[in-house]
């Protein structure tokens, strides 16, 4: 009887301690499985998008002095649409606000370059990015101010085809001294020469028309440009014009076999009146032989003479015009060498042949070029198209020159050349 009083009192702590053992037992099993059966968490940085700066801009300018004040915006996208917060840092002067998408910043008492930061983050990823400030002395507004340009003008006002005229241009700077500003120049024919200050010298194209001169002043932040427009007036007087047809050939010109000494040998050629291109065709009959003809007699002294001339195809060789032409020991001659692609002027004093200058370029087959000569208070100047390639001092016995001429120097067989539009005028 005592015994089994004893089982019914140990019964229940036996279970007790069992359950309580089995529990903590089975406790891992338990916590494992409610994590395996749970709802997956996947992190946020293996599908998020850094937030991406789209600009960072200092209004009204970043260049400023002393106790000024500009406004900094950031202008920032996030490719998941999470709300953006903005961090703003200075590495001088004043910081208004350092939160936001649009702060303000003002500049102390010290010049100098001065950065400004910003940290664009989403709740996760950040992007940075800066700028810079520019802090000059001086007074005025506190704000840098473009450059002033106060007038343009062209000395002399009048000129013609290949003339040489000043260009000035004034200018003032609010923070700055006239030294410090810089011009650039441009025009839209002619060329430029000492164009590196306030002032430069043009050289005017031959042909006539409106041309405009472009300038460009900066004070290293800021800059203004303006332009002027210069009318280039047609050569005052025509002296003489050819258009090379047969009659005036026949009337004007002499046909010479041996120009200037060029060619290695006489050889046979033809003159003709081309009906197609209505140009004069000279074509060549024997190789390595130069054959040209003349103007008859005449002595034109200063002015602009010009030619177009084209060669059919890119096996011919020199093509030469002779603003000046004495006799065989004095001449100058352009020449255009079709095919070594370059270009030369040549001038012959006494039999001395003078090499004046050449270069290359990329002359193309049935196109017209225009060879120019120059000539005016002894400077001579010789030209294709509006391009110089030589510009020097004349020669007084090249002044006796009573013949203008006009040759071919070819490289094979039945190559042929088209002269047009002989034009000589004054000055």
């Amino acid at each position: 009887m005592k015994l089994n009083l004893l089982k019914r009192i140990l019964k229940p702590i036996s279970n007790l301690i069992f359950y309580r053992l089995a529990f903590i037992a089975l406790c891992p099993f338990a916590i494992i499985l409610f994590t395996s059966c749970g709802t997956e968490s996947v992190s946020p940085y293996n599908t998020n998008s850094p937030p991406e700066i789209i600009s960072l801009e200092i209004m009204p300018n970043d260049t400023v002095t002393f106790d000024a004040r500009v406004i900094i915006v950031c202008q920032a996208e996030d490719a998941n649409g999470d709300i953006l917060t903005y961090d703003w840092w200075s590495s001088g002067g004043s910081l208004l606000d350092t939160t936001g998408q649009q702060v303000q910043w003002q500049s102390g008492s010290t010049a100098g370059t001065f950065e400004i930061d910003v940290t664009v983050a989403d709740a996760w990823d950040s992007t940075t990015a800066s700028a810079i400030i520019y802090v000059q002395s001086g007074g005025g507004s506190g704000i840098n101010q473009p450059p002033v340009i106060e007038e343009m003008y062209v000395e002399p006002e009048s000129i013609t085809g290949s003339d040489t005229a000043m260009v000035y241009c004034r200018a003032s700077d609010p923070e700055d001294p006239l030294d410090s500003l810089r011009f650039t120049w441009n025009v839209s024919a002619g060329y430029l020469l000492d164009n590196s200050n306030n002032r430069a010298r043009w050289v005017a194209p031959v042909s006539e028309g409106i041309y405009s001169i472009k300038v460009i002043v900066s004070d290293g932040r800021l800059s203004t440009s303006d332009s002027i427009e210069v009318d280039v007036k047609p050569d005052t007087v025509s002296l003489f014009f050819s258009d090379f047809s047969i009659d005036e050939v026949t009337d004007q010109w002499e046909y010479i076999g041996l120009l200037a000494g060029l060619g290695e040998q006489l050889g046979t050629f033809s003159i003709s009146w081309n009906e197609t291109a209505l140009a004069m065709e000279v074509v060549g009959r024997s190789n390595y032989a130069t054959y040209g003809f003349r103007l008859k007699d005449r002595n034109f002294g200063e002015g602009t003479f010009r030619v177009k001339i084209k060669a059919p195809n890119y096996q011919f060789g020199r093509v030469a015009f002779m603003p000046k032409f004495v006799d065989t020991q004095n001449y100058l001659i352009i020449g255009v060498n079709f095919y070594q692609q370059s270009w030369q002027v040549l001038r012959c004093i006494n039999g001395r042949l003078q090499y004046l200058a050449e270069g290359w370029d990329d002359f193309l087959s049935d196109t017209y070029y225009g060879l120019a000569y120059y000539e005016k208070d002894g400077v001579a100047t010789a030209l294709i198209g509006d391009i110089e390639l030589w510009r020097g001092n004349t020669e007084e016995v090249l002044s006796q020159a009573t013949n203008i001429g006009v040759g071919v120097y070819g490289l094979a067989v039945s190559q042929s050349v088209l002269y047009d539009d002989l034009i000589v005028t004054y000055p």
